[in-house]
């Protein structure tokens, strides 16, 4: 793995479990604009794995709780490509991701949560990032600021209430 990879492991597994949630302030604090998607997936994964094996139940519960929802933090990476025409692809893709992960058992984070397709929240990021772009065109011209403005949007979806609108 790339040096970059290194050192945000290496943050990572300093990162509190406290802090360790699906929040704003996470993409950043770990720099994951500096990875692409199977890149972060693997940390996270790896993490997960260490965290399982030192019996922190909570620890491995904040970690699928972000692997489940990384897809909607990275619309952009070419995985994702086209997630308006390749639905089912995408389905099958996420699907077989989280069976590899052990993502799709009972405590499967989707399971418990009132959420829409993540196929459905990545179209919808991409959708969200294409809009602020045409309205701010200088304002996301940096993978890190777009990482940050994608941050907020992925915290919103979980914690939104009824009719709310996503944070500008």
């Amino acid at each position: 793995m790339p040096e970059q990879w290194h050192q945000t492991h290496a943050m990572l597994r300093e990162l509190p479990t406290a802090r360790l949630s699906v929040q704003p302030s996470l993409p950043e604090a770990l720099q994951l604009h500096r990875l692409n998607y199977l890149e972060a997936l693997l940390l996270f994964w790896s993490e997960r794995e260490h965290a399982t094996a030192d019996g922190l139940k909570d620890r491995c519960n904040a970690l699928d709780q972000i692997l489940w929802l990384l897809p909607v933090l990275y619309p952009l990476d070419p995985l994702w490509a086209r997630a308006e025409h390749y639905q089912d692809r995408h389905r099958l893709m996420l699907d077989a991701i989280d069976c590899a992960l052990h993502l799709n058992g009972e405590g499967s984070p989707g399971k418990h949560w009132d959420w829409c397709r993540r196929e459905a929240m990545i179209f919808d990021q991409q959708w969200h990032l294409q809009e602020h772009m045409k309205k701010y065109p200088q304002g996301l011209r940096t993978a890190k600021d777009q990482m940050r403005y994608l941050a907020r949007v992925w915290y919103w979806r979980p914690h939104k209430q009824p009719n709310e609108q996503p944070p500008n």
